[in-house]
């Protein structure tokens, strides 16, 4: 028994040594190419303070050191153009929460994990969330929220979803908040969402990209709930009204039947799956602690595939406090049919970006913020919020 007890010990041993050589590699790597681009940039400034003295010899030699700044007005735009970014980060291994120490490099259209040679394209990138750190305990997490820790903030950790051979990839990480900050503004470029300084030398506002919302009517028509089923934790007379003016008009004469509830079948995205499935228009309706209600409709169910699937019809919305949708935005520069998403990990709505609605896998924590794919805002409270009710609506015949 002392032996295999050993034999386990020195296993574990030999991967953690294995694992933190590879890490070490990766990063030597990694400064070895920033070293490179920080010789390549130095050489291309010294041909161009070069060049500029060459043609204007006269004007050099009668400034003062302390004046080369003015003369060479290049040498910041040089200095800023930079292709890529190098920043560190901790890569956490899905099924051991193992976290090895990484590096990714972040260019203009691109992102690279060096450990895991895991490259993120620009037209291959579906979206990035925060996760839940499970040793945060709910006092550890009011703390970090309200000083300001997560997506603006401090560190956290977060996971990147991108397609490969039309199979949706997923990494986890951790990251400063320096660097979260920096693949914000990446994605937000990415979505036509420009830095200020950017639109003012573009002269663009970036305002064909902007969606407005639309707003649902409270008409004569109402969505009819089964007479037979539990009524709604979530929607009211004017909710269901507000969504009868959405779905499409084959939609509105149909029964709705609840599928599922937190209230009623516990929290368990596998009983949601379980409950929901098939090729049925189903609406998921979510209420946060902050008394905000929002959702989706889909003509599909809800299932666990390893992929994104769904159809245009999907539009996301909200109900409190304001009765809007966002519909698919399907004239885009990149692919864009990022409707469905659902594993036993997590369930989520959109991609190019941001998530529209992203909700973890025990239904407690979720996340909204701006998503390309409908054009839409952070539809709950806050853009990380702790959830109240879910509940799912399927319609029959």
């Amino acid at each position: 028994m002392d032996q295999d007890l050993s034999h386990a010990q020195l296993r574990v041993l030999l991967d953690d040594t294995q694992a933190s050589l590879a890490a070490s590699f990766a990063r030597i790597e990694a400064y070895r190419l920033q070293n490179k681009q920080l010789r390549d940039e130095l050489a291309s400034l010294r041909n161009q303070v070069h060049g500029d003295a060459q043609s204007s010899k006269t004007v050099a030699t009668s400034i003062s050191p302390s004046q080369s700044s003015l003369t060479f007005p290049q040498q910041k735009n040089i200095l800023s153009g930079a292709s890529s970014s190098h920043h560190p980060i901790e890569i956490v291994d899905g099924p051991s929460g193992r976290k090895i120490p990484g590096s990714i490099f972040i260019g203009k259209d691109f992102i690279d994990f060096v450990e895991t040679k895991a490259h993120v394209g620009q037209k291959d990138f579906v979206g990035i969330t925060s996760v839940k750190t499970p040793l945060l305990q709910q006092g550890q997490e009011d703390e970090a929220s309200t000083s300001g820790r997560g997506a603006n903030g401090g560190g956290g950790r977060w996971q990147v979803m991108w397609n490969q051979d039309r199979v949706t990839q997923r990494l986890m990480f951790e990251a400063s908040g320096a660097t979260r900050q920096t693949l914000h503004r990446l994605t937000e470029r990415w979505l036509g969402v420009e830095d200020p300084e950017e639109v003012q030398a573009s002269g663009s506002n970036g305002a064909e990209d902007i969606v407005p919302p639309k707003s649902l009517i409270i008409g004569d028509l109402t969505l009819q709930l089964a007479s037979s089923g539990e009524p709604s934790q979530i929607l009211n007379r004017d909710h269901l009204k507000a969504v009868a003016s959405a779905v499409p008009p084959m939609q509105r004469f149909l029964t709705w039947q609840l599928s599922y509830s937190t209230v009623r079948h516990g929290i368990s995205l596998s009983t949601l799956y379980r409950r929901c499935g098939g090729h049925t228009p189903t609406l998921l309706v979510v209420r946060d602690t902050a008394g905000y209600v929002f959702g989706c409709y889909s003509e599909d169910g809800w299932k666990s595939a390893p992929r994104f699937y769904g159809t245009g019809e999907t539009f996301v919305f909200q109900l409190e406090p304001h009765r809007v949708m966002y519909p698919w935005r399907s004239i885009s520069q990149v692919k864009n049919d990022f409707f469905q998403y659902a594993t036993l990990d997590c369930l989520a709505v959109g991609g190019l970006g941001h998530f529209a609605i992203h909700l973890d896998c025990e239904l407690l924590q979720g996340s909204s913020s701006t998503c390309g794919t409908f054009g839409s805002p952070c539809l709950s409270s806050k853009e990380e919020f702790r959830i109240s009710v879910v509940e799912v609506w399927q319609a029959t015949s």
